[in-house]
């Protein structure tokens, strides 16, 4: 199950992955484990053992952070006029419109975060789902089988 809490506006990143971590840990009946901060300044569980994994993403006045017992990868983009047909084809090694970019490129972006793979890697691989709940925005999640959303209202 992955579980993906969204927000409007940029709460802290480390008190909305635990939030967001709070509820994952009532949904599967687990206790909570302390988050810290790496060496690269990224937040992680401590101990990493059975910790879930988790990716954030912000565009616009979104933030989203999906959490999972599987690698995952989230990505939100808002959407907006690019040349579509042209990056696509840089990137994705081949042309598609402008109704299609952006969800093609969340899953990219999504895609690079659950592998830690680069950017380039993650555009042409581009796996994963779209889903539509944000009125002109893209969202993708890589990784994870059911994915279940919450909105975490903005008192962080």
């Amino acid at each position: 199950m992955t579980l993906v809490c969204f927000t409007q506006g940029r709460p802290d990143s480390d008190a909305f992955i635990l939030a967001t971590y709070r509820v994952f840990c009532d949904i599967i009946g687990v206790g909570e484990k302390e988050l810290s901060i790496n060496r690269s300044g990224k937040p992680k569980f401590s101990p990493e053992k059975d910790a879930p994994y988790f990716s954030l993403s912000h565009s616009g006045e979104y933030t989203v952070c999906a959490m999972s017992d599987v690698e995952v990868g989230i990505d939100i983009q808002i959407k907006r006029d690019v040349d579509a047909e042209g990056i696509s084809e840089r990137f994705f090694g081949k042309k598609v419109n402008s109704d299609r970019f952006f969800d093609e490129f969340t899953k990219g972006e999504a895609t690079t975060k659950r592998y830690g793979v680069a950017l380039t890697e993650g555009l042409l691989k581009r796996e994963g789902k779209n889903y539509y709940f944000f009125n002109g925005y893209s969202l993708a999640i890589c990784g994870g089988d059911t994915a279940v959303f919450c909105e975490i209202k903005n008192e962080l």
